[in-house]
């Protein structure tokens, strides 16, 4: 159950729009086959069963190690490429520039802690 506050990123809307454009493409493949003659839906499987075969092929490296080494690589890269992003000069130096544009877009109030202590006093009497 999510805490109070927080609220679970599964929500029933999110479920129906997911189904409903499922239900939209398979409906609007469907019909481009039946009345366009297209034969989408048996081109693509047709792809993915000749896709599934090579995969299975033997050969002295299976194609589906191969095709597993290259994902992690290119995972490898994609993390590399994120630490790089963020811990480089350029992003903090970025981020102080946006922070002083907020403070000047959006002054903080100008309280000091016995100031806001006085006001708190003051009212509650």
């Amino acid at each position: 159950m999510a805490a109070e506050g927080k609220h679970s990123p599964f929500t029933l809307r999110t479920l129906t729009y997911s189904v409903g454009s499922f239900l939209a493409a398979w409906g609007a493949t469907k019909l481009l086959d039946t009345y366009f003659d297209t034969t989408l839906l048996a081109t693509v499987r047709s792809w993915l069963l000749e896709f599934w075969d090579w995969m299975l092929l033997t050969s002295p490296l299976q194609n589906w190690s191969v095709m597993a080494l290259a994902a992690l690589l290119l995972y490898s890269f994609w993390t590399v490429a994120y630490y790089h992003r963020t811990s480089s000069n350029i992003f903090f130096e970025l981020h102080k520039a946006e922070d002083v544009i907020q403070k000047l877009i959006n002054p903080a109030p100008l309280h000091s802690i016995a100031h806001t202590l006085i006001l708190c006093r003051v009212l509650h009497e």
